[in-house]
């Protein structure tokens, strides 16, 4: 799988096929809405979801950690999808495997555990947002922020949609990149897709065939 690095802000990220950024200054993992849990809760309301689904995105996240070797991960809201199932201690078990490693997380709107659960796990939690260099992590989208400030979020599960020649069309997920504002695709395999409307100013990355491709500027 190929990444795709550029500079913003003075800062190099390189975005991944995985659905994630590695931050390089801060040596920094950033990724958005696994919404672990999700298929456990579905299977409880006699949906039949398989629990393959968690593994896999456990396995990529274990794959990104051995290739990149961060110093920290941030997860940008919606780590778990609803209240406490086993789904959670599984993924407390994978947190041992990497004891050196800052574990955060800025709340989402389904990160409902107590405080003392996401500390029994050995992750740092903020509320609403949390400042790192130029930048402001967060869940949803900010608008009340300060000029010199760029926010990136996760929640809306951006995507494209795509159209050939022959009237074939494909949705994809990507990043988006605005003025002041940055949207991470969700890293859960069993998420969705916002499709999203770029203007001529604003980067578009999508992931596609195991790599990150620019695709340019779009028209409004």
């Amino acid at each position: 799988m190929h990444s795709t690095c550029f500079e913003i802000k003075g800062q190099r990220l390189c975005l991944l096929p995985e659905k994630a950024i590695f931050w390089e200054e801060q040596n920094m993992l950033m990724l958005s809405d696994l919404h672990f849990g999700k298929s456990t809760h579905f299977r409880k309301a006699g949906i039949p979801v398989p629990v393959k689904v968690f593994q896999k995105n456990l396995d990529v996240l274990s794959h990104l950690l051995d290739k990149w070797n961060p110093a920290g991960i941030c997860f940008l809201g919606d780590l778990f999808h609803s209240d406490i199932n086993i789904e959670f201690d599984w993924f407390h078990d994978w947190t041992k495997q990497y004891p050196a490693l800052k574990i955060e997380l800025v709340r989402g709107n389904h990160d409902i555990f107590p405080a003392s659960v996401y500390k029994q796990a050995g992750m740092k939690v903020y509320p609403l947002a949390v400042h790192k260099g130029p930048f402001v992590f967060a869940h949803d989208p900010q608008y009340n922020v300060r000029p010199d400030d760029y926010v990136i979020s996760g929640h809306i599960h951006p995507g494209v949609q795509l159209t050939g020649s022959g009237r074939q069309s494909l949705c994809l997920p990507c990043f988006y990149f605005g003025e002041n504002q940055a949207l991470l695709p969700a890293f859960g395999e069993f998420t969705g897709l916002a499709l999203i409307r770029p203007k001529k100013s604003e980067k578009v990355f999508v992931i596609g065939e195991g790599k990150v491709h620019e695709i340019g500027k779009l028209k409004d």
